[in-house]
């Protein structure tokens, strides 16, 4: 019994070891294998962060490349934070093309993600965005909301930068809401932003809207004072060097002085800002142009000009819409290379959501095994535990009987040799045939002796017959004593109490013990009882 429930025990933990084992030589593999390609995932999610933050690539679908490399990297990694970023990129390049129900799909993507995983910067970028693409969409409650949420973030943590940015997107708000004092107000505190932080390229910017806003209030002189600070306040390099904004400058002059009756020097204005967007190759620009120059024509009775600025206005038309006719096509291949990718990263997230589901089923179906051979092994330690308490104490119950049994046989003999010598010493003076009585009656009472003596012997033979037959065929050279001292040291008995059950001194019961121990061949160190319990 104690041997199965040891080798039970053995086989349980042997396999509870190997699978162990294996799980630990497998996930040092897999832990040097993932480290290494999280490593080289990093590495290519840095690479493509810095291209988009560099902006050096001439190349919109560059950036677009690299941003379906981060929410590919996101979702292989399981970082949150890289998948938001890489939908952020997306929508901001996006927004760059013009493609605005693009972006603001990826972008809300993004601002869902971050309601249960939440990052200050990221939510603020992604509301600065979202209220960028909801101004260029004309829902100027969406943009302010946004907006002001990313202002506030950028307030009180001092990004000038972002900070500008918002605030020149609040104004554009406030302008399409026809709130001139205000976008006048926010446009005069970002204009002061930029003097105060040495951005001479946002200050033009702040300006030119500035002028713009005056425009569309009619107020022209403030407007025209206005510009006249820009010849004052923004270095000319910035200006030469970039021909858009001295083209915006020239058409908003031009429109100005065309608006307080001056044609001359509108005339001059539009004529010198066409030049600029002709050489630039700006067509959008020259439409305009040559359409505030048929205007002021028309308005000075100049028929001649009109015609020829009429035709050229038609065939600055013309031109951007071949122009944008190619642009169109490379959109449409974007967007179909924008359609793939949504689909091939859908794909990837189906496929991480699969493995997920596959790993955690292998998990919950490993556990349940161990649980289940571990509840085996309990089980079986139980039935084996109620067994061994079984064998205790029915061998505690032999004991006692056997103990019973030995001082009633003790007593008895105690009793008889008493009644024995008491008969001789009576019968000495007593005839010949009563002394034959009483040495019958001696004999007899010897006899009683005898029979309960056997009675014992026959109590431990039978009680243990399975063990001293084993015994028997084991080790043959062991006589019948001695078998009965190995069954009574297998119940429990000491020395003590065996030499009491044998009516035997202590120093026969140890010839014994030492006969029986080298009968057994039992080492040194291991006591008789241990080599008798694993027998």
């Amino acid at each position: 019994m104690i041997k199965n429930d040891r080798l039970i025990a053995f086989a349980v933990s042997a396999l509870l070891y190997l699978f162990a084992g294996n799980t630990t030589v497998r996930a040092a593999i897999l832990s040097r294998s993932r480290g290494q390609q999280h490593q080289d995932l990093e590495m290519r999610y840095d690479s493509c962060r810095q291209m988009i933050k560099s902006g050096l690539s001439s190349h919109l679908s560059d950036y677009i490349h690299c941003a379906y490399t981060e929410l590919e990297i996101g979702n292989q990694l399981q970082n949150h934070e890289m998948i938001i970023q890489g939908y952020i990129d997306l929508g901001r390049t996006l927004y760059s093309m013009g493609k605005y129900d693009l972006a603001l799909q990826n972008i809300h993507k993004a601002l869902l993600l971050l309601q249960t995983h939440e990052s200050d910067t990221q939510n603020a970028d992604a509301n600065k965005l979202t209220g960028a693409i909801y101004t260029k969409l004309c829902e100027p409650d969406l943009a302010e909301k946004y907006l002001k949420e990313a202002y506030t973030f950028y307030y009180r943590n001092n990004d000038t930068t972002n900070l500008i940015k918002t605030m020149g997107e609040l104004a554009t708000v406030h302008g399409q809401r026809g709130e001139y004092e205000r976008c006048l107000s926010g446009l005069n505190e970002l204009y002061y932003l930029c003097y105060k932080y040495e951005k001479p390229h946002l200050q033009l910017i702040a300006l030119l809207n500035m002028a713009l806003a005056y425009k569309s209030s009619d107020q022209v002189e403030k407007g025209l004072h206005t510009l006249h600070r820009i010849d004052l306040e923004i270095p000319d390099s910035l200006i030469t060097t970039r021909p858009e904004y001295h083209t915006g400058y020239l058409l908003q002059r031009g429109e100005l002085y065309a608006m307080q009756g001056r044609h001359k020097e509108a005339c001059r204005d539009f004529q010198a800002g066409l030049r600029m967007a002709q050489a630039a190759d700006n067509w959008e620009a020259q439409t305009d142009l040559f359409k505030n120059l048929s205007l002021v024509s028309l308005q000075q009775k100049q028929y001649d000009s009109l015609s020829d600025w009429f035709h050229g206005f038609l065939a600055a038309q013309d031109s951007l819409k071949k122009h944008a006719n190619p642009n169109r096509i490379s959109e449409k291949e974007l967007i179909y290379d924008i359609t793939n990718k949504d689909k091939q990263l859908e794909k990837l997230e189906l496929r991480i959501w699969q493995n997920r589901i596959i790993v955690l089923s292998i998990t919950v179906i490993v556990i349940l095994l161990l649980g289940f051979a571990t509840y085996l092994y309990y089980h079986h330690a139980k039935i084996q535990k109620a067994k061994m308490a079984q064998w205790h104490q029915e061998r505690k119950q032999d004991k006692n009987t056997m103990t019973d049994i030995a001082i009633y046989f003790h007593e008895l003999k105690t009793v008889v040799r008493q009644v024995s010598q008491t008969l001789h010493e009576a019968g000495r003076t007593l005839p010949d045939n009563e002394k034959r009585s009483i040495q019958q009656c001696c004999l007899q009472l010897n006899d009683i002796v005898s029979e309960n003596k056997a009675l014992l012997n026959s109590f431990t033979d039978a009680r243990y017959s399975d063990f001293i037959r084993q015994l028997s065929a084991a080790y043959p050279e062991l006589s019948n004593t001695e078998k009965r001292i190995c069954a009574m040291l297998l119940v429990g008995f000491s020395s003590k109490d065996i030499a009491n059950v044998l009516n035997c001194s202590d120093r026969s019961l140890n010839n014994s013990r030492s006969k029986i121990r080298k009968k057994l061949h039992i080492p040194e160190k291991e006591s008789i009882l241990q080599f008798l319990k694993s027998l």
